[in-house]
């Protein structure tokens, strides 16, 4: 299930996930980042943790050139399509092989889509989210930004924001709040009860301690 979301800002794309994995009557917050870098892009999944799997094994050694779409469509399903194959994912009842997970790929100031199907989508909006809390998280998005209104938000508040609304009202997502950049290392991996800003908007924990750092 999950939750993975994107905002692009200023030349780079932030991105967040949630960390917990559930079936039909377990819930359990894993260690396992949904949200993986292969050389420079980054790479969040959303559904089966067998997606996951698949990020761990060899991937692409092709760098991105000027669209992140294409290397996509060109690498990345490609690789991910015999990935599933060779692990003899069963077809769907019209005979096609569909995804156990979707995928929110990043590089730059750039971000894609991978859905079940293989096929890639490059969103317009400069924001956007996957899983079974996308729904929670795009409305999270939707109200801050853009930077226009008085409720406008940093993109790496939006993207605490987003997954946080999807945990707080999907069953299937919670847990610690993972956060990456793609011109950056990882921002900060944190407690689902943070309070997320001081009084002049910085984020900070539960204790008012600062999160964010130094851009």
């Amino acid at each position: 299930m999950s939750v993975v979301v994107a905002v692009r800002d200023q030349g780079e794309v932030w991105m967040a996930a949630d960390s917990l994995a559930s079936n039909d009557s377990i819930k359990l917050v894993t260690k396992t980042a949904k949200i993986r870098r292969i050389g420079e892009v980054l790479v969040g999944s959303a559904g089966s943790f067998a997606g996951l799997n698949a990020l761990w094994s060899a991937a692409p050694t092709e760098k991105p050139q000027a669209s992140l779409y294409a290397w996509a469509v060109d690498h990345f399903v490609p690789w991910i399509r015999e990935w599933f194959r060779a692990r003899e994912l069963r077809e769907n009842d019209n005979g096609a092989m569909n995804a156990p997970c979707r995928y929110l790929l990043a590089c730059g100031n750039q971000f894609v889509e991978m859905d079940y199907d293989f096929g890639v989508v490059e969103p317009a909006e400069d924001w956007h989210a996957i899983g079974s809390g996308s729904t929670a998280a795009k409305g999270a998005l939707m109200a801050t930004g853009p930077y226009e209104l008085e409720s406008a938000r940093r993109p790496e508040e939006r993207v605490l924001l987003a997954v946080a609304a999807a945990c707080s009202i999907d069953p299937f997502c919670g847990g610690p709040i993972q956060t990456e950049r793609t011109r950056g290392a990882a921002v900060v991996y944190m407690e689902r009860d943070v309070v997320f800003t001081d009084a002049v908007g910085n984020p900070v924990d539960k204790h008012g301690n600062l999160l964010r750092a130094d851009r």
